[in-house]
């Protein structure tokens, strides 16, 4: 979802963003495109990322790992963002 949203980023040259925060990423190009995002999954996703990068003891989550009813629910959030994204830069 990051390169998604840094897609949008680059094609309405809206300058250089050092972040992978995805709701940072969303609020600069919130203007440019319209999603219909559930922004509790994305701070989810936000916390999965980092800690993923930067792994902490407990697992991914503040609670431990990711349900596979989560997991499935990221990716299909995830792949709305991605098909989104490429119908609108198309």
């Amino acid at each position: 979802m990051e390169k998604s949203f840094k897609a949008i980023i680059e094609e309405y040259d809206l300058g250089f963003i050092k972040t992978h925060t995805l709701n940072t990423l969303l609020g600069k190009i919130d203007s440019k495109i319209q999603f219909s995002i559930d922004t509790d999954i994305l701070l989810l996703l936000d916390q999965l990322y980092l800690d993923s990068r930067y792994p902490g003891e407990m697992g991914l989550l503040p609670d431990g790992y990711p349900s596979l009813e989560q997991s499935e629910k990221f990716y299909d959030f995830a792949s709305y963002i991605f098909k989104t994204v490429n119908v609108f830069l198309e």
